[in-house]
């Protein structure tokens, strides 16, 4: 019991230590429940004003352009926060970033009923070079659309070439980082929409059911599906790089958070099994294949946990990288004491 006891103590000294990290992460912090109230009442009233969905997302567009001022320089790093607190905080300035404005769009259209969802990518025009943009897709009536609500119309139209455009309208201009979000059959790499090549390279045809399991993934696992499309897909540009490059970053700082979460339940079946056995004043044999089971499942995860954390290749986390790992050896030091003092019972 007193090995519990200290890997309890150091567990919670971790937890202090690595505070900073959690709410750097998750940006814990409550919405205010009447900006909710006014969100949904918006929601409702584009709704009951505005007809079909297209209608309802042109009412929305056009609230947006007239409400929140486009300010691309606006801070990125709310880009790690939930939807919910990042459009409280652009209504709150009345200002965002494409993303954040995006966000906003995203957000109103699902309380509307409109499954809008937020593309992350870059924008290639004739007069400059590349620039990081994002904007919004969306299916309506089985079909897709990509629209802006950060495009500058004053105000906006039904004729104007950002709202809910056909993917192929903007293939060449609107580049996603992610291929799946041409929303295509036919996906182009980046040099081919870079270049305005329109050559049929990758067939997708079950496009929309990977879209459909794209999206109801959670954010990590999200993560790891786009960068996976995006590693093979063709030579890349400084922007495809960088993002990359966070995503990876990303993926690795979440898997190591997720880890430390693994290892913090494994403690406490750990204890519970180490009570069990201590405990324990007969052995049967359908008890000790019970036990047996047990401590082969936590093996099994412990096995999974330290594969997952040997695949990160920057290693230099530093603190959070260690502690997990750390934890792992410890719980397996706590098992091999649990299949020891069940040896232990066995012959008594």
């Amino acid at each position: 019991m007193q090995e519990i006891r200290t890997y309890l103590f150091r567990l919670i000294f971790a937890a202090i230590i690595l505070m900073p990290y959690a709410g750097c992460c998750a940006n814990n912090w409550p919405v205010p429940a009447d900006f909710q109230s006014q969100l949904d009442n918006l929601a409702m009233g584009l709704i009951v004003e505005n007809g079909t969905p297209k209608e309802q997302i042109l009412a929305l567009q056009t609230w947006i352009n007239e409400n929140i001022a486009y300010d691309e320089t606006t801070n990125e790093v709310q880009k790690e926060w939930d939807t919910d607190q990042m459009a409280y905080l652009t209504c709150s300035s009345r200002k965002g970033n494409s993303f954040q404005v995006a966000n906003l769009l995203s957000v109103l259209a699902q309380k509307m009923g409109i499954g809008v969802f937020v593309i992350k990518g870059y924008m290639v025009k004739e007069d400059a070079n590349a620039t990081c943009h994002d904007w919004c897709g969306c299916m309506i009536d089985g079909q897709p659309y990509l629209t802006d609500p950060t495009c500058g119309c004053q105000p906006f139209s039904k004729n104007d070439k950002h709202y809910l455009a056909h993917p192929d309208s903007l293939k060449f201009t609107y580049i996603p980082f992610d291929p799946l979000m041409q929303l295509r059959p036919t996906m182009l790499t980046y040099e081919q929409q870079e270049k305005k090549i329109d050559a049929d390279t990758a067939n997708n045809n079950g496009w929309l059911d990977s879209l459909n399991a794209y999206l109801k993934q959670d954010a990590h696992t999200q993560k790891k599906a786009v960068y996976k499309r995006m590693e093979p897909d063709g030579e890349h540009n400084k922007l495809v790089t960088a993002e990359l490059t966070r995503l990876k970053n990303a993926i690795e700082d979440e898997t190591i958070s997720l880890q430390i979460k693994r290892s913090e339940n494994i403690m406490y079946k750990l204890s519970d099994l180490h009570n069990w056995i201590v405990d324990l004043n007969f052995m049967s044999s359908s008890i000790e294949r019970t036990i047996m089971n047990k401590i082969d499942g936590i093996s099994g995860e412990l096995d999974d946990m330290t594969a997952q954390l040997n695949a990160i290749t920057n290693r230099k986390k530093t603190l959070r990288y260690k502690v997990a790992k750390d934890r792992i050896d410890e719980e397996r030091q706590m098992l091999n004491k649990c299949e020891n003092l069940l040896k232990k019972k066995k012959k008594r």
